[in-house]
């Protein structure tokens, strides 16, 4: 691997430097499918490029918690890996409603599900959030480091990732519930999400709307928190009670590749979100089964 990752390292810079590429189509093996991924982007993109998966136990795991004819509601898609990778386990009888807020990465996002010819998903240009309006998403170099502002995280570490930033941009952001009844979406059985702290927005302002979808049948919510990048830990401590409280309990305790723990109780997620130290986002998956 690390011969690979060496050799991959001088073709990057040999595309950028010599051919000025910036945009490439890149076969990505652990989905099976072909990406157009931008060599300026130092985030997801080069990891592709590099080693051809992004989080490996991750897409294994969301691999494993879908099943043909789900409804998927995929939250910061990003450039569409993950959404690629749930058409396809969803089938031709489910489908994936997809969200991305940054323009450019938007771009890629339509381009990548037109290369793929993928007919069951449907994009959208916009973020939720707590409320509905605008709001400023500050564009990352590592562009899946892109997030909104939210006032949950004041942490010293996130003050310094943000005042990095390549540019700020206006965006729509909707509440669940909001986007749901827009969208005309009535059914939605698996729900990822990857917002880089934004999370504790959606939840806020979505909880209403997650209740409703636990009541119709099977929710599972695969979400990327970050306690890390908060000063204050309670709020996570505090959404985990509101999901437990409406049926959906934590099913994995995911971190750095691991699964750490198996349907725990709710004291054991609420140990780990507030005492485990973290340098990375963790990921925790949470079911109504």
């Amino acid at each position: 691997m690390a011969a690979r990752v060496f050799w991959r390292k001088v073709q990057l810079l040999a595309r950028r430097h010599l051919l000025r590429q910036r945009v490439i189509r890149h076969y990505v093996p652990a989905i099976d499918a072909y990406m157009y991924i931008d060599l300026e982007d130092s985030g997801f993109s080069r990891t592709i490029f590099y080693r051809g998966v992004h989080e490996p136990l991750t897409t294994r795991l969301v691999q494993q918690e879908l099943a043909p004819g789900m409804r998927v509601l995929d939250v910061g898609a990003n450039m569409g890996y993950y959404v690629l990778l749930e058409a396809r386990a969803v089938g031709p009888q489910g489908h994936v409603y997809a969200l991305e807020p940054v323009p450019q990465t938007f771009a890629l996002l339509q381009r990548n599900v037109a290369l793929n010819d993928v007919r069951n998903v449907d994009l959208y240009q916009l973020a939720l959030g707590g409320e509905d309006g605008e709001a400023t998403m500050y564009v990352l170099d590592k562009l899946n480091w892109s997030h909104l502002a939210s006032r949950y995280q004041s942490s010293a570490r996130m003050e310094n990732l943000r005042s990095h930033h390549r540019q700020t941009v206006q965006v729509p952001v909707r509440t669940l519930g909001t986007f749901l009844q827009e969208a005309g979406i009535d059914t939605v059985n698996f729900l990822r999400m990857d917002v880089e702290g934004y999370e504790l927005d959606i939840v806020r302002g979505g909880l209403d709307a997650l209740a409703r979808l636990s009541r119709q049948g099977l929710l599972k919510l695969f979400m990327e928190v970050h306690p890390f990048l908060a000063e204050d830990r309670t709020p996570y401590l505090d959404m985990v009670r509101q999901l437990h409280n409406i049926g959906l309990r934590a099913k994995l305790l995911v971190y750095r590749e691991q699964i750490l723990s198996q349907w725990p109780s709710l004291e054991e997620t609420l140990s780990f979100l507030a005492d485990y130290p973290f340098r990375e986002a963790p990921h925790v998956v949470f079911s109504n089964e």
